[in-house]
């Protein structure tokens, strides 16, 4: 009588193990893309809020505002943006996630709001979208009052 096992039952278990592992790993990558999807959006919302705050509060006496590329966003201060300016707060985008789309007044990628009132001439929207799929994406409306929301 043979007690061990036969390479064919050790092939079978160690399919079965890949079958269950790729079964289970698919929705958690997916998961992990959505939600960087969503933390991202969030996060833009809020820098644009942030620029918005800090511009009410007529903090330095300069309006802040927020420059947009494809995988960062820049705070800054004053009413253009230098790329120069040391006062600038650069914050990367996850890898995962992209800014795909920006649709502002004017042409802008730039979003600086009004000293006292907190508008912005620079509305519009912005959209962030999965860098593996561009179907799956949320959008940011900057409205001319200065109030921002998202598609969460």
């Amino acid at each position: 009588m043979n007690k061990g096992y036969t390479i064919i039952e050790i092939l079978i278990g160690i399919a079965i193990m890949i079958i269950l592992i790729g079964a289970v790993g698919i929705p958690f990558k997916q998961l992990n893309n959505r939600q960087s999807l969503v933390k991202e959006t969030a996060h833009i919302v809020s820098i644009l809020g942030h620029a918005r705050s800090q511009t009410l509060s007529s903090k330095g006496g300069v309006q802040h505002g927020v420059h947009l590329e494809s995988t960062r966003v820049v705070l800054f201060r004053g009413s253009i943006y230098d790329q120069n300016d040391p006062n600038n707060v650069s914050i990367s985008l996850h890898p995962l996630v992209n800014i795909s789309n920006i649709n502002l007044a004017l042409g802008s990628s730039n979003v600086i709001f009004d000293r006292l009132t907190g508008t912005t001439p620079f509305f519009g929207t912005i959209t962030i979208s999965l860098v593996a799929s561009s179907t799956q994406s949320k959008v940011i409306t900057v409205n001319s009052t200065g109030i921002v929301d998202s598609n969460l």
